[in-house]
């Protein structure tokens, strides 16, 4: 499925409840037929932030995975077991 800015569906498609409908709970872009949750053909860019993330942005069980990068290090950050690591 092909969409463009200028079509009428493009919000209505991006609610949670199309998304179950149409791909079966899965998002892709680039893709015609997701396999995850969020499949992308391509690559995936971060807002370049500087700085450690802050502590309290990385709780156990609701923000596990979260990714951010430091432009100022050149850091990747990503939440792990309530703690943020970096490579």
């Amino acid at each position: 499925m092909q969409l463009s800015a200028a079509d009428a569906n493009v919000q209505e498609l991006y609610s949670p409840e199309a998304a179950k409908s149409q791909f079966g709970g899965n998002v892709g872009i680039g893709m015609t037929a997701p396999q995850s949750t969020l499949q992308v053909r391509g690559y995936v860019q971060l807002d370049l932030t500087s700085g450690a993330p802050p502590a309290g942005d990385c709780d156990p069980a609701a923000e596990r995975g979260r990714r951010k990068v430091d432009n100022a290090t050149g850091l990747l950050w990503i939440c792990v077991d309530s703690r943020w690591a970096s490579k």
